[in-house]
């Protein structure tokens, strides 16, 4: 008997045991759940929400400060904008530069940037923190299952490694950030860096005389992202950010694209600049193959096109067969006797 009841006690106490296990289990599970998705995660967003609102009021506030001073002087200094600045955030907490008639913030807690335009109107352009923090420029970093773009010289190498065949297929490419080769926020790592030319694109070259932002400002400008050979196969996310003051200026096929034949171009757009060749053109590509998505993409460049037979869209210059595109529209002008067609899906081919 007395066996009988020590064997029943012992499986009471391991059951016991076991339960007690399977319930802190349960509440450490819990417990994550909350810290991450329930009060304390909901919490750090509304915190996130609270400092983004308040860093856009006081951009408000220093366009307020920044239009009554222009009433006494147009032309109001660098030096002049920064006190402004420093009078509404605190001194050093953030800085501003200028170019022509456009006045650039960018606030140190968070990296965000902001242009307050000519005509009043306030632009968020990204995090600037993004350029001045990529440790390797012209190599594009791998962050989970994506591609990173962070700076010119990443788009450059690019551009490179996908016309000397790295075709991207089946991964994705991003943007971490608005990109200006020129103006206001150029988003070089360093614009002095030497680079040279060859027969596919830009590369880092000590012993060369020219300098990045010469390259890519001057001349022949960006080299398009694929080629008749090597197109870009890829698919290429925005996140909603742009390209800016893009300079092209090819007797090839055109376009922050030259090439592709990847499943999707998305959320990005050509902000500025201009877009020269005798050949097709295309603000997001001047050449896409067929069964190719393009989605909420924009471009408002000029397109100038030559005395060629080639075909111009502000979206899309030549689609061999077949196109999806949605949410696109066209900006820009151009050039020669194509009439310009903005509405919907129009804008991705005129000849």
């Amino acid at each position: 008997m007395n066996t009988k009841v020590k064997s029943k006690k012992g499986i009471t106490l391991i059951a016991l045991v076991i339960t007690i296990v399977i319930l802190l289990i349960l509440a450490m599970v819990s417990i994550r759940l909350v810290m991450n998705e329930g009060i304390i995660g909901r919490a750090n967003n509304a915190t996130n929400e609270y400092k983004t609102a308040e860093e856009k009021e006081k951009i408000e506030l220093v366009k307020s400060e920044l239009t009554m001073e222009k009433t006494q002087n147009p032309n109001v200094t660098e030096e002049k904008f920064q006190e402004i600045i420093d009078n509404v955030f605190g001194e050093g907490k953030a800085t501003g530069e200028k170019s022509g008639d456009e006045y650039g913030i960018t606030v140190k807690e968070t990296g965000n940037s902001y242009i307050i335009k000519e005509n009043g109107e306030i632009e968020g352009v990204g995090n600037l923190n993004n350029v001045k923090q990529d440790e390797n420029p012209g190599q594009i970093e791998q962050v989970g299952t994506e591609y990173v773009i962070n700076s010119i010289e990443d788009l450059v190498a690019f551009s490179y490694n996908v016309n000397n065949g790295t075709t991207y297929e089946g991964e994705t490419v991003t943007l971490g950030r608005s990109l200006y080769f020129n103006g206001l926020f150029k988003s070089y790592v360093n614009e002095n860096a030497k680079y040279v030319k060859d027969d596919i694109g830009y590369k880092a070259e000590e012993s060369s005389e020219t300098t990045i932002k010469e390259l890519l400002t001057t001349g022949e400008g960006f080299i398009p992202i694929g080629t008749e050979d090597n197109p870009f196969k890829g698919s290429f996310d925005g996140k909603g950010y742009f390209i800016a003051e893009i300079y092209i200026n090819s007797s090839k096929a055109a376009g922050l694209f030259g090439y592709n034949a990847s499943p999707s171009i998305i959320n990005t757009g050509i902000k500025g600049g201009q877009i020269n060749s005798s050949r097709d053109i295309g603000g997001i590509s001047a050449i896409a193959n067929s069964n190719i998505t393009i989605d909420n993409c924009y471009s408002d460049c000029i397109l100038n096109g030559g005395s060629g037979t080639g075909y111009i869209g502000g979206i899309i210059g030549y689609v061999k067969e077949s196109l999806i595109i949605k949410n696109c529209y066209n900006k820009g002008n151009l050039t020669e006797s194509r009439a310009l067609r903005s509405e919907g899906w129009l804008s991705w081919c005129i000849k």
